[in-house]
């Protein structure tokens, strides 16, 4: 009886320890979700505040870099830059890199992409 007893605890044992990695993984991977979430988000903040001082409206549509921030995708698209991200999301066929937790899309890229598209839908 004594012995069934040990291997009943030792059973139980078992069970919370591996609840608690299981748990402690689901953590692990909602911490690198939101960290990943922390940097586009620190990303966009540097962005708007580097350009804040700098813009300037213009008659003409601003010429894009090659290589482009989230910022200045919206920009050369003419939309909200909260809009990008939601295309980004949503879209899978969206070209683009992901640095570091940043986005960075290739003009040339983005411009064949939307010559395939005849709605885009971001709802």
């Amino acid at each position: 009886m004594k012995f069934l007893k040990q291997n009943f605890l030792t059973l139980i044992v078992l069970i919370v320890v591996l609840i608690s990695i299981y748990k402690l993984n689901n953590l692990q991977v909602r911490y690198n979700e939101l960290n990943s979430q922390y940097y586009m988000l620190q990303s966009s903040i540097q962005n708007i505040s580097n350009n804040q001082n700098s813009y300037q409206p213009q008659s003409q549509p601003k010429e894009a870099k090659e290589i482009m921030s989230p910022l200045d995708l919206a920009e050369y698209l003419d939309i909200d830059m909260m809009l990008v991200y939601d295309m980004v999301k949503r879209d899978t066929t969206m070209p683009y890199i992901e640095i570091n937790g940043e986005y960075r899309f290739n003009k040339a890229a983005i411009e064949k992409w939307m010559e395939t598209r005849k709605i885009i839908l971001t709802k």
